[in-house]
């Protein structure tokens, strides 16, 4: 944990947790106790996050081979931000590669959220077909 001031109450507190041995910094508004930000603590995971959101806007459906690679990474949260990502460049033509990565995912949380992504995925192809 950092306090980041020399005088008076803090205004925010950045703690280091560590996760499944990976990482993540939590910054916390001391007058609320809100959560203002969570990122990795590791800035190649952040700069990965950043770069996959970058190849999404970019709008191209053959960019989402990159972020497939993504989908094996060591980190949880850089699995869950290129499944994203993915999902939101190709839509219901994401269901496929999520169901793999699915079967393959160790992290129970992770696993009920890809879950989740390809059930609202499904429920867009559903309305998509009922206003046809």
């Amino acid at each position: 944990m950092r306090y980041l001031s020399g005088r008076g109450d803090p205004l925010i507190l950045s703690v280091t947790v560590m996760a499944d041995a990976l990482p993540y910094r939590c910054t916390v508004a001391t007058d609320s106790g809100r959560i203002r930000e969570v990122k990795a603590a590791r800035d190649h995971d952040n700069m990965a996050r950043t770069g996959m959101t970058l190849l999404r806007q970019l709008g191209d459906d053959s960019r989402g081979d990159a972020l497939l690679k993504f989908f094996g990474h060591e980190a949880h949260f850089v699995r869950w931000h290129a499944m994203r990502e993915y999902a939101a460049l190709r839509g219901a033509d994401a269901i496929p590669e999520l169901q793999s990565a699915l079967a393959a995912e160790t992290s129970p949380y992770l696993a009920r959220a890809i879950d989740r992504l390809i059930e609202a995925l499904r429920k867009l192809i559903e309305d998509q077909a009922k206003c046809l």
